[in-house]
């Protein structure tokens, strides 16, 4: 009999062996499957997999994970971060749960917590440049320039012909006012990139805020070449041209940053300046109604109409523009200057000394 029972418990023993290694099998195909699905974009079906694989094990560290950046995916960053959280229970090494945890708590503005998590995915994997990266995104969304500065530069150590890195460095340059350190930045980016369409649009950016109107058209025009779907360096070299006194080539880019991009009020906005003061009134009047077609609480396309009215000598309608313009920004100083001047020249003089009073309290303007 002893034998026997034994040979039941040996029996019991082994089919319990068998079990848990029927369940793990079990977890490990559905996260195979749940990675499958993220490859394929099925986020939902990827975490009910992973969710399964959880309850089979749940134990298991990397299950957590994986549905974590599929919580992340969905830009579900709660749930992410307490999946990133239970797996770093687990496995209190693992600095690629640190660094998705620190990603979705940037994402969900806690700056803090995510420099926390950059912080120990640096203690743990000091050599890897990307936690330097991103902790000096992290630093550099806060305003801390400096730190920012200092992260990427030890990125840059860790890896030096990685281009990205002095973009972003160079951008944190510009951000704190080191506009010639930028520029060396974005012209180091472009000899290890010359591809680097980014790197020449800020360095543009930079020659821009530098008033180097010449350098800053050749960086655009670069960036376009490579981008030439690209609004923004269109509209910014329009502006560029504009500074130089090419009109016609500043109306020729706006023109097709409107093309490119036909629901954004910018460049309509500066074609709409650049032909007032060509004269061409009618045109610009249509470009500032084409912006409050789409902006139609803008109080600066509304003053820029009237402007334009008042040097088409349309004086009644400038006085209207003026008026929306200031229902819209009660302080709106230039706008009640404008307007006291319609005033004056329809001879309504106390209406317009009203506005010169106004606006002197404003913006201490002078108007009459």
């Amino acid at each position: 009999m002893k034998a026997t029972a034994w040979a039941i418990l040996g029996g019991f023993t082994w089919l319990a062996a068998m079990a848990g290694c029927s369940f793990e099998t079990e977890a490990e195909v559905h996260v195979r499957q749940g990675r499958q699905l993220v490859r394929q974009g099925d986020y939902e079906q990827a975490i009910a997999d992973y969710s399964r694989a959880i309850e089979l094990k749940p134990d298991w560290a990397e299950a957590y994970y994986r549905r974590g950046l599929a919580h992340s995916a969905r830009s579900s960053h709660d749930l992410a971060v307490a999946d990133y959280s239970r797996a770093i229970r687990l496995r209190p090494d693992w600095a690629a749960a640190y660094y998705s945890r620190g990603i979705s708590y940037g994402n969900q503005g806690r700056g803090d917590h995510a420099l926390t998590d950059f912080g120990d995915v640096i203690r743990l994997r000091p050599d890897k440049p990307t936690a330097y990266v991103r902790r000096a995104e992290v630093h550099a969304s806060m305003g801390r320039h400096a730190a920012a500065i200092a992260d990427y530069t030890e990125g840059i150590r860790l890896e030096p012909n990685a281009a990205v890195f002095y973009v972003r460095r160079g951008d944190v340059h510009g951000e704190a006012g080191n506009l010639e350190q930028s520029i060396a930045d974005y012209s180091t980016a472009i000899q290890l990139d010359p591809s680097a369409a980014d790197a020449y649009y800020n360095r543009g950016l930079a020659f821009d805020d530098m008033d180097d109107y010449v350098q800053a058209i050749a960086d655009f025009t670069a960036a376009i070449r490579l981008r030439p779907d690209d609004a923004d360096a269109f509209i910014n070299r329009g502006y560029a041209f504009d500074e130089i006194g090419d009109r016609r080539a500043a109306i020729a880019d706006f023109t097709k940053a409107i093309t490119l991009r036909p629901d954004d009020p910018t460049a309509h906005f500066n074609r709409g300046f650049v032909h007032d003061a060509n004269g061409d009134h009618d045109l610009a009047i249509a470009d500032y109604s084409a912006v409050l077609r789409l902006t139609p609480d803008d109080p600066t396309a509304f003053y820029n109409r009237a402007l334009t009215h008042s040097h088409k000598g349309d004086v009644s309608q400038a006085i209207q523009d003026c008026t929306e313009a200031i229902r819209l920004k009660k302080d709106y100083a230039k706008a009640y200057q404008l307007r006291g001047r319609a005033y004056r020249e329809q001879g309504e003089d106390a209406d317009a000394e009203r506005d010169f009073d106004t606006a002197s309290q404003l913006d201490n303007l002078p108007g009459r």
